[in-house]
């Protein structure tokens, strides 16, 4: 499946697999197969149970905390993927993924990928880089909607006699 120069080309300049072996890859992710979403599709839906990686070969993906009416909170293009949260555990999917344009995806099962972290200490590496990436502007949306929702409560204190 990975064999083909444009899917190989995309998968070695991926933020998931820069710096591993080519030779590992084709290995690792040989069972991997190709999903097709036409633009507005929606690939992931927040509490869904997920058991795939997917990275973007061609087109974009948009991540939303609603199905629409409301402005992404991110664009993720060639080369990024989605679904590494649940990854962990069993985590369920925490956003909405929708097609932004048409695309191609790679998916990849989670025994795979595990072997390919398993395989290679930069698979691992990149992995927790792109975690951490993602975990970043999650908590950040999280305190953003639970200062929206509750608000700024309480009356400020003010001590007497330094008045701060």
């Amino acid at each position: 499946m990975i064999r083909s120069p444009e899917i190989f080309k995309v998968l070695q300049m991926a933020p998931l697999f820069q710096g591993v072996s080519g030779k590992l890859l084709v290995e690792k992710l040989n069972r991997s197969r190709l999903r097709t979403l036409n633009s507005d599709e929606t690939l992931l839906v927040p509490g869904q149970a997920n058991h795939v990686v997917y990275v973007i070969l061609s087109g974009r993906l948009r991540i939303q905390t609603k199905d629409s009416g409301v402005e992404p909170i991110a664009m993720l293009g060639e080369g990024e993927c989605v679904g590494e949260e649940s990854l962990i555990g069993d985590v369920h999917i925490p956003t909405y993924v929708i097609a932004a344009t048409d695309c191609k995806l790679l998916a990849i099962d989670h025994a795979a990928l595990w072997e390919l972290i398993d395989s290679s200490h930069q698979a691992a590496h990149n992995m927790l880089s792109v975690l951490s990436m993602r975990i970043r502007p999650a908590a950040q949306v999280i305190t953003e909607s639970h200062e929206n929702h509750y608000g700024f409560s309480g009356a400020p204190i003010v001590d007497k006699i330094t008045a701060l």
